[in-house]
């Protein structure tokens, strides 16, 4: 009777999940993880400093966040609405040795203060990426020295003047970057 119940319980919470990333409130982006292989250059492109905040917008997993604290003494924060990858982000910080400099926000980045950055990762789909650069442009963080994307491009209608300078590293997937 109890294997019934567990499995049971087990079942309701996949259904469940999964009718949440489903739902545009609590996944707007869909979830689709990094690609190990390109892991090293998008740190490398990141060029994270001990003084730097990093902002992953939309951080799935935490995969970013995490690989960031191990290449870098900074501070992270990772961005993300959809419960089921909050709750994967909590138990991996909890086994981080770095889990200090790890912070994790649950809540719509449309709806979160970003002056604190220096570096913002997106990893977003093409869906969102303008209202996400219009509300950088917004924002406009005053020690914000550069923005990584992986895999989709920035849909600028207008450069950024304080970021001006723009680049494309290719990996598995393409990484462009605007910067000082």
């Amino acid at each position: 009777m109890i294997v019934y119940l567990v499995v049971a319980v087990v079942v309701l919470f996949v259904v469940v999940n999964f009718l949440l990333a489903l739902s545009s409130k609590f996944s707007p982006i869909p979830y689709f993880p990094t690609q190990s292989t390109d892991m090293g250059l998008i740190l490398k492109a990141l060029g994270l400093k001990k003084a730097d905040t990093l902002y992953d917008l939309g951080a799935g997993d935490g995969k970013i966040i995490l690989a960031a604290v191990q290449d870098s003494p900074c501070t992270v924060k990772g961005v993300e609405i959809h419960p089921l990858l909050i709750a994967i982000m909590h138990i991996r910080r909890l086994l981080s040795p770095q889990r200090e400099q790890i912070h994790i926000i649950w809540r719509s980045l449309f709806r979160l203060n970003i002056s604190d950055a220096t570096v913002i990762y997106l990893y977003v789909g093409p869906f969102f990426m303008k209202q996400i650069m219009d509300k950088i442009r917004k924002d406009r963080p005053p020690h914000l020295r550069r923005i990584v994307s992986y895999w989709y491009d920035f849909q600028l209608e207008k450069p950024f003047e304080w970021l001006p300078k723009r680049r494309k590293i290719q990996g598995k997937n393409a990484i462009h970057i605007l910067e000082k």
